[in-house]
């Protein structure tokens, strides 16, 4: 399934309500904002990540978008080559309604990744932020 099919698919069970309260704490049922964006292929501000082991990150700020409340955000990663490889492009830290951050690795962290050579292969990432001002 492509990124188009699953934010197509998020967006239509979002609409017509198909969260059911028993598998979510959160329903919110029609989005009223939807804002999208993606980072600079080649220019993304990622830093190297010093925590033990090796990875890069990178913060997005989408204070743009005038969100009064914290999205449900859904990011991909675009490159042209060796983005596969890599894990955690979907996975959100410190989501806010300004912005969240994004971790990226290679599995086996025997590979170098750094800064230079995510932006010296187009690495960006791509987002879309659903809001809600119905959530319960």
């Amino acid at each position: 399934m492509n990124f188009k099919s699953m934010i197509a698919i998020g967006i239509y069970c979002t609409l017509i309500g198909m969260v059911s309260s028993a598998n979510a704490d959160t329903i919110c049922r029609t989005p009223n904002i939807v804002c999208s964006g993606h980072t600079t292929p080649g220019d993304t501000n990622w830093q190297q990540y010093h925590g033990g082991i090796q990875g890069i990150y990178v913060d997005i700020d989408v204070s743009e978008c005038d969100l009064h409340s914290i999205p449900t955000y859904i990011t991909s990663m675009n490159g042209d080559g060796g983005h596969w490889e890599v894990i955690g492009s979907q996975a959100i830290y410190s989501a806010s309604e300004t912005g969240f951050r994004v971790y990226v690795r290679y599995p086996s962290d025997q590979k170098p990744i750094s800064p230079a050579i995510a932006n010296q292969n187009n690495w960006s990432i791509n987002w879309v932020a659903l809001s809600s001002a119905d959530c319960q």
